[in-house]
């Protein structure tokens, strides 16, 4: 989890780099059972997926999932969600400001760690590993790691 919005709870929640593997598959039927929306990445063309933190495992094969709180503010919209995002990319993304405060709103904090509690304990109760997409650039070096 990494610069998870602080305006709280969404109906919408993005992937960066979705259409990858099918860690997203989990978190979408999450969303579906509560009523959610799951997006992409609206701007992809940045290279979020390339910079993420969670890159070091998908170029050597091992599926990794990057989820933020969308824009949908659930108590007042997405017009205002989507400035909060911007107010928090131009003033204090990587900035000294870049700290938590007793102002902020974490419910959608929580709401994102809920649902990566969801997708870990499927995981750990299953007896399969998930994989990547087929057209995944990051499929050969899972395939490779695994002896196919």
């Amino acid at each position: 989890m990494d610069a998870l919005g602080n305006y709280g709870e969404t109906n919408d929640f993005a992937i960066t780099g979705k259409g990858q593997n099918d860690l997203e598959d989990y978190v979408a039927d999450w969303a579906k059972d509560n009523g959610k929306k799951l997006v992409g990445d609206k701007n992809p063309g940045a290279g979020s997926y390339y910079r993420s933190d969670h890159f070091s495992f998908a170029k050597v094969g091992v599926p990794a999932l990057d989820l933020n709180n969308g824009a949908e503010s659930t108590a007042h919209g997405e017009a205002w969600g989507k400035q909060q995002q911007k107010e928090y990319n131009d003033n204090h993304y990587h900035q000294a400001s870049d700290n938590y405060s007793a102002d902020m709103n974490t419910d959608g904090m929580a709401q994102v760690a809920s649902i990566l509690y969801v997708v870990g304990n499927k995981l750990a109760n299953e007896n399969t590993f998930p994989g990547w997409k087929i057209g995944s650039e990051f499929k050969a070096a899972r395939d490779k790691a695994m002896g196919k």
